[in-house]
């Protein structure tokens, strides 16, 4: 299954949100949860290295971009471009949670690419 970067970002945040699940999707989402986990992990450090090169060091020498400057635009448009990108998810169809499950409206919408309720 194929996910763009940004589609991952969000779905790692949503699958902390899962809880009291039965065993088998449990551990679906938790093998799910450790991939997205080591793409987050990359695009962090992507960030971060995009803040250094775009950013200027503050008072504790911390690099930060200013809102609303050419730095912001830059760091902006490179951060798109990574999380416009395409990655292999090793997920063989959607993982199904029971129909029965309670959780946020929102929780769902951002795992739409990787589970479905049955």
């Amino acid at each position: 299954m194929k996910a763009t970067l940004a589609e991952i970002m969000v779905a790692q945040q949503a699958l902390l949100k899962l809880e009291k699940l039965p065993g088998k999707v449990a551990y679906k989402l938790g093998v799910l949860a450790a991939d997205l986990g080591d793409q987050v992990e990359v695009m962090n450090k992507v960030r971060n290295d995009l803040i250094r090169k775009h950013g200027t060091p503050d008072e504790s020498g911390q690099p930060m971009i200013k809102a609303n400057t050419p730095e912001m635009k830059k760091f902006s448009d490179e951060w798109a471009e990574v999380l416009e990108q395409e990655i292999e998810i090793k997920l063989d169809g959607k993982i199904q949670l029971p129909g029965e499950i309670q959780v946020e409206p929102m929780t769902l919408f951002n795992l739409r690419k990787f589970v479905e309720v049955v």
